[in-house]
């Protein structure tokens, strides 16, 4: 069976180089998982290889080369190396390659991260000047809104207007009154007055007759320079501001500050 074995490989090459391949891979599983056998069974398995090498000429040892254990060491040794040869460049390839790819992924991902925080802080930074623009126009126009209203109301033909001066012994200063007379509300620019004391606020009162009545307190500050809208006033001949204690009273008890009278033809038209 072995005679004809090695005839067919004599006559195909590709079934030696199949013999010549498993004869490389049983060893290298032995020496791999090789175990000290019983004296006995190694003698027995070294006269069987005395055998087989007289049968085959073509293998090209001699009875004194298989008797000869340096050789069989030097072909193990040669089967061993021949794998290490092949196999140990391949795996330090993979390895090199391996970390070269861990390197590439970790600088890209700390490239695209870093890229990631830039970008999430220019949108923050869009976002937030976004916002910061839509109150600037929302005040812009809210302030344009109350000076279109202001406009409108002072060039009304149906609102009356009054300048009322410092009176005698008072420091300069100024109001202006503007009476609509078909809603009875009037408003008050308080720019030209100074910022009361502590604890005090002007208030406004209209004269009709004999009597003076209270028309309400308005604020300085900021808003002095608005149009302030107070109470109703049914009718009026003349406006007079004092300076009170916080919150208004009833009935004038301060100094009067600024005072002035309507015009005859503007009181006829309340009328």
């Amino acid at each position: 069976e072995s005679a004809e074995v090695e005839r067919l490989a004599d006559e195909h090459p590709e079934i030696r180089q199949e013999i010549e391949a498993n004869k490389h891979a049983l060893l290298a599983y032995v020496l791999e998982f090789e175990q000290e056998p019983p004296a006995d069974i190694r003698d027995k398995v070294l006269d069987k290889l005395d055998q087989l090498a007289a049968e085959d000429e073509e293998m090209n040892f001699s009875a004194d080369d298989l008797d000869d254990t340096a050789t069989i060491e030097r072909e193990i040794a040669q089967i061993q190396q021949n794998p290490v040869r092949k196999l140990f460049p391949f795996k330090t390839y993979l390895i090199a390659a391996s970390f070269v790819l861990l390197v590439v992924s970790v600088s890209a991902n700390v490239y695209f991260y870093s890229k990631w925080n830039e970008t999430r802080d220019d949108l923050r930074s869009a976002l937030l000047d976004k916002q910061v623009m839509a109150s600037k126009l929302r005040v812009k126009e809210t302030k344009e809104a109350e000076m279109g209203e202001e406009l409108a109301l002072m060039k009304s033909p149906k609102v009356a207007s009054v300048k009322l001066t410092a009176v005698k012994g008072k420091p300069e200063c100024s109001a202006k009154i503007y009476w609509d007379t078909k809603s009875k509300f009037v408003y008050i620019d308080a720019s030209d007055l100074p910022e009361p004391p502590k604890n005090k606020q002007y208030q406004l009162w209209y004269i009709d007759g004999e009597n003076v009545v209270d028309a309400g307190v308005f604020d300085m500050g900021n808003k002095a320079g608005k149009l302030q809208k107070l109470k109703l006033v049914p009718n009026a001949q003349a406006f007079a501001v004092t300076l009170e204690k916080y919150g208004g009273v009833p009935k004038s008890a301060g100094d009067t500050y600024t005072f002035g009278k309507m015009a005859n033809d503007e009181v006829s038209n309340q009328n």
